[in-house]
């Protein structure tokens, strides 16, 4: 079952298992809503289920079977992963995997970074490399004459909200380094965003579904890895 939000992926998807010679009835789609996924997920004869989403509805699942091992659960929720950068002179490779890791698919991914946390040291040579990367990025629709780097959130009204999550990061004293900004507000498209976080006190640990890094600067390292696993997630 798909996301209600992306029905026709999910039917994209069962389409090439189809043209891959996947028989009929191996692999099936249900497409709704939460209700669909609710009579999925309590149907009698489930061996098991995966689901990719929310920590709301990951940790309702968990209680569901909490009872029932004989059942195969596999939960991939969300994250407000760190990705640390330090002690190192290819500022340019490391500059790519940040890249990679916080903005493929537009920052919509359960494992994507969503805080960088990078050496004090390195921060005045690394930043301009990592602007200069994004700078270069293509953002488009999927099916543009330049094949983008990535596209559009999941819809106008996740970019608009996306956009609300970044502006109570720089009311609590986040300075935007690279705002992310809405490049059409007819498509979902967002422009990647950086936002230096250092000087900001309990920053709220949420995860922002969007291509939006928070950036914190440190001297020690176990400080570093320290505030790495500070999360909820």
């Amino acid at each position: 079952k798909p996301s209600e939000k992306t029905p026709a992926v999910g039917a994209m998807l069962i389409d090439y298992f189809r043209k891959a010679g996947i028989p009929d009835g191996v692999v099936n789609i249900v497409q709704g809503g939460p209700d669909t996924g609710k009579a999925l997920s309590g149907h009698a004869g489930l061996d098991g289920l995966l689901f990719t989403g929310s920590a709301q509805t990951g940790i309702a699942l968990n209680r569901q079977f909490a009872s029932r091992p004989d059942k195969i659960l596999a939960l991939e929720m969300g994250g407000n992963n760190p990705i640390i950068v330090w002690d190192t002179h290819d500022l340019h490779s490391a500059a790519v995997l940040v890249v990679q890791s916080a903005f493929l698919s537009a920052g919509q991914r359960c494992t994507a970074a969503r805080r960088l946390i990078i050496k004090q040291d390195l921060y005045d040579l690394f930043i301009p490399e990592l602007k200069r990367l994004v700078d270069r990025l293509v953002i488009d629709e999927p099916h543009a004459e330049v094949p983008p780097f990535m596209g559009p959130v999941i819809s106008n009204d996740h970019a608009l909200a996306h956009l609300k999550a970044q502006e109570k990061l720089i009311q609590s004293g986040g300075k935007a380094l690279l705002p992310m900004t809405w490049l059409n507000d007819k498509s979902g498209l967002l422009s990647p965003g950086l936002i230096d976080m250092t000087r900001v006190s309990n920053p709220a640990d949420e995860e922002i579904f969007a291509p939006l890094v928070q950036i914190y600067r440190y001297h020690d390292f176990d400080e570093a890895l320290f505030l790495a696993n500070q999360t909820r997630y």
